[in-house]
């Protein structure tokens, strides 16, 4: 699936300043602070980008990493502990960083940030990754609920088929083919990740 296989395009998107400055959040005495420990540490800077970005995922190691820099110890010493740590959870900051991208594709796709209408596309779209290829469904079975009117089922039926078009998913209902003027919403297609 393509939005996953982007992860090293996305790391090197930044520069180390930016980087820096993002993690900073507007707080000077911490970009100060980020600033002087990268700038003491002898590494090249595509590590140096590499390593802010994967900390900078885990929020409890980053706070963990910055309580450290503001001490005297060996810039050379914090990078290979922190390093080490990030390296013993990079599949946990994958997955996050693929749910992530997938919530800002369903956001692109939904055009609004309406949590409401964004979490019920998400939600679907993300069992729908999970099913094994070939599994049969449909979108009011992947909902599990009838809070929804039918207009409401028919915009996240299309919603949901938009999104899993961008990341190389279809929504095959060859199957149903002379029932398609019914409520596709209803009607089980298969699904297939391309």
């Amino acid at each position: 699936m393509g939005i996953f296989n982007k992860n090293k395009e996305k790391e090197s998107k930044y520069t180390l300043q930016e980087l820096i400055e993002k993690n900073a959040t507007s707080d000077p005495f911490w970009k100060e602070c980020l600033t002087q420990y990268f700038e003491n540490l002898n590494k090249a800077e595509s590590e140096k980008i590499n390593f802010l970005h994967k900390i900078s995922l885990n929020k409890s190691l980053f706070n963990e990493f910055t309580k450290e820099i503001v001490k005297p110890i060996n810039v050379e010493e914090i990078f290979d502990k922190y390093n080490k740590l990030t390296y013993n959870i990079d599949e946990d900051i994958t997955e996050e960083k693929s749910n992530l991208e997938l919530r800002t594709v369903v956001e692109e796709v939904i055009g609004n940030n309406d949590p409401y209408w964004n979490e019920a596309v998400l939600k679907i779209v993300e069992e729908i990754i999970n099913l094994p290829d070939g599994t049969e469904t449909t979108i009011v079975k992947l909902l599990n609920n009838n809070e929804y009117t039918s207009k409401q089922l028919f915009d996240i039926y299309l919603c949901v088929d938009k999104v899993c078009n961008k990341i190389n998913i279809k929504l095959d209902f060859s199957k149903n083919n002379a029932k398609v003027d019914g409520l596709l919403y209803n009607i089980p297609f298969v699904i297939k990740k391309l």
